[in-house]
């Protein structure tokens, strides 16, 4: 097992790599980009037929003339206009009670209607439902030990409250006899 012994083969990586630049005057300037024209972009063939001329001033009809009457040489124009009061709304007749609730029945019910759900989805819905089903179960079990255990501490605790009631009432019957022993002495 010798720690100093053969020299190891140098790799050979391939070519050299290439020159890195020292300072941004040695970097060379890019080759301009070539942007596709418009008509590359929408793929326009030049073998299409021109467009027909727009038409000019000179063929557009007429146009019709109004007697409009002169402007008043002294014209003012307002800065704002002028407000008016609007109308009151006209009152529209109620309609009967009967008229304003929906119908009863928007739709028939005697039509069963299809509702297409895909198997795993169902699979995950049977799945969750059963999930929730179990939950309930546990929780109710739980609710009746939980009384249970509260039926047990109330009736220990009436246990408690005869046993103090017991030693009251003796305490009061010791209590009633020590002083008719104390004045016949």
């Amino acid at each position: 097992m010798a720690l100093f012994g053969k020299k190891k083969k140098e790799l050979n990586l391939g070519p050299s790599l290439p020159y890195l630049p020292t300072s941004p005057n040695d970097i060379p300037p890019l080759p301009p980009l070539r942007q596709p024209s418009l008509k590359e972009q929408l793929g326009v063939n030049d073998d299409l037929p021109p467009l027909p001329p727009l038409p000019k001033a000179n063929n557009l009809p007429p146009m019709p003339q109004r007697n409009l009457p002169p402007l008043p040489d002294n014209l003012t124009i307002p800065t704002t206009p002028p407000k008016r009061e609007l109308p009151p709304l006209p009152k529209l007749p109620r309609a009967p009670a009967e008229h304003m609730h929906m119908r009863e029945h928007p739709m028939e019910m005697n039509k069963p209607s299809h509702v297409f759900v895909r198997l795993d989805k169902y699979n995950d819905i049977i799945r969750a439902l059963n999930n929730m089903e179990s939950k309930i179960n546990e929780l109710r079990n739980t609710i009746t030990k939980i009384n249970k255990v509260k039926d047990r501490e109330n009736e220990i605790i009436e246990g408690w409250t005869t046993l103090l009631q017991e030693a009251k009432a003796r305490i009061n019957d010791v209590s009633s006899k020590l002083p008719s022993a104390i004045e016949r002495a």
